[in-house]
C-alpha cells in the first residue's frame, strides 16, 4: 500500500511505487507547486536509480534546477 506523507512517498519500489507513478508525481509537482529546483534523494537500493532515471528527464524538460542526493556507503574493514 502506498503512503503519502510529509517525508515523501512510501511503498514497495517498482511494484507499488512504479516508474510511471514517479513520473506522474514529478510532473504534478512541477505543474502545481512551480518550484525553481527539485531535490531527488535516494539510497543505495537498486530501485533508487530506476526511479531517479524516470524523474530526471522531466525535471530538465521543466527547466528546473536539479540537486541529486545519494547515500554514501562506508565500509569499515577493521
Amino acid at each position: 500500500m502506498l503512503h503519502f506523507g510529509t517525508d515523501g512517498v512510501r511503498g514497495v519500489a517498482i511494484d507499488e511505487l512504479t516508474t510511471e507513478l514517479a513520473r506522474d508525481l514529478a510532473r504534478a509537482t512541477a505543474r502545481v507547486l512551480r518550484p525553481v529546483a527539485i531535490v531527488i534523494g535516494r539510497d543505495t537500493r537498486e530501485s533508487g536509480s530506476e526511479l531517479e532515471d524516470a524523474i530526471v528527464p522531466l525535471v530538465f524538460c521543466a527547466q528546473l534546477r536539479l540537486l541529486l542526493v545519494a547515500t554514501r556507503v562506508k565500509v569499515d574493514l577493521n
